[in-house]
């Protein structure tokens, strides 16, 4: 009962915030007939008007809605720490930052860069509760809890379109469009910088799609376009391995005490490939689990417990991660697929 008067709440809040009086005509009949708040405040009432068609039997997955202006396309989004605000990014170069359990702006929009955020995967990452946005020269920073831009980064950038920001603050920018031979990684206040040397296969460059830090910032991970998986043990590459058969790696995520798990776009559909690490940190033989047809790996979730995937036509689906041992790898969808014209996970 208390989950349902919650969703309740959460869902006509709207309706209940104009029309507080009038609950039980412009609310509670389009409550979900399975619901037990339906049962218990609705089903027996024959004063209220009855829904005829396109009710709903269950509350919807979706939790809230944060409206911006009507025009907007949402070119990224993400949460701040503490899992009380969201903050989005529009290819209109305007950022807001909303509170999760009002739905409201906590903030006046920022103005960013317009041009820079017409591209529809621009991602961001937060680190001490300031948000680091890539820019075309520089990266843009945000402090969270007073919304004030702070000033600029002082690497310069040139055009990355992802930013990756470990817990102690380095920072490595993505160009997923350019070959690179070294990965960059830079301290968060000053112009010092480490560079990665990519691998020692003869390639001229990779293009790096994802990068990832271990928990305790002593190792990276990077994933490439080529399919290729990279380790580093800080200042040194430790290996590195192929993708099987070679494809996009669109996700990494180190599994304390088990390996890297990668997310890898194949032409009949994604697969989870973990790697299991050796004591001196040498990748072994992959464990594969295949999404069905259609089913591209996007996003792990911050636990590693869950993984986002791009869905037939313009769905997402959410999969739950079974890693119990380095042995087997299952994932298990878990409710239906979400539909929508989504831009960014």
């Amino acid at each position: 009962m208390a989950y349902d008067a919650y969703r309740f709440a959460s869902f006509f809040s709207r309706t209940i915030a104009e029309h507080p009086r009038l609950i039980s005509l412009s609310a509670l009949p389009f409550a979900p007939t399975n619901s037990q708040f339906y049962k218990v405040y609705r089903a027996n009432r024959t004063d209220l008007p009855r829904i005829l068609g396109g009710f709903q039997s269950w509350w919807t997955p979706c939790l809230a809605t944060f409206r911006g202006s009507t025009n907007d396309t949402i070119s990224s989004v993400g949460w701040s720490h503490d899992g009380k605000r969201v903050f989005s990014i529009n290819t209109q170069g305007k950022f807001r930052l909303w509170d999760v359990e009002t739905g409201t702006e906590i903030i006046r929009p920022l103005a960013l860069i317009r041009h820079y955020f017409n591209y529809p995967r621009a991602s961001c990452s937060i680190h001490d509760d300031i948000i680091y946005i890539p820019g075309p020269d520089y990266i843009f920073r945000i402090d969270l809890s007073t919304g004030e831009q702070l000033d600029s980064w002082p690497h310069r950038t040139e055009g990355c379109e992802d930013v990756v920001v470990s817990t102690d603050g380095r920072v490595v920018t993505i160009h997923p469009y350019k070959k690179i031979q070294r990965l960059r990684i830079c301290e968060k206040d000053s112009a010092a910088y480490l560079d990665l040397p990519m691998t020692s296969t003869g390639q001229v460059g990779l293009v790096v799609t994802c990068v990832v830090f271990s928990d305790d910032n002593t190792e990276v991970a990077a994933g490439t376009e080529e399919g290729l998986i990279c380790l580093w043990k800080y200042n040194r590459i430790t290996d590195y391995v192929q993708t099987s058969p070679p494809a996009a790696v669109k996700c990494l995520a180190f599994i304390d005490g088990m390996g890297v798990i990668a997310g890898v776009d194949e032409v009949d559909g994604g697969t989870l490939q973990l790697y299991p690490l050796s004591a001196d940190r040498k990748f072994e033989n992959a464990n594969t689990f295949r999404f069905p047809p259609s089913h591209s790996p996007a996003i792990f979730s911050p636990n590693t417990l869950k993984v986002a995937t791009y869905g037939p036509g313009i769905s997402i689906g959410i999969w739950s991660l079974d890693l119990t041992n380095s042995n087997s790898i299952h994932a298990t969808q878990v409710g239906p697929l979400l539909v929508g014209h989504f831009h960014a996970i």
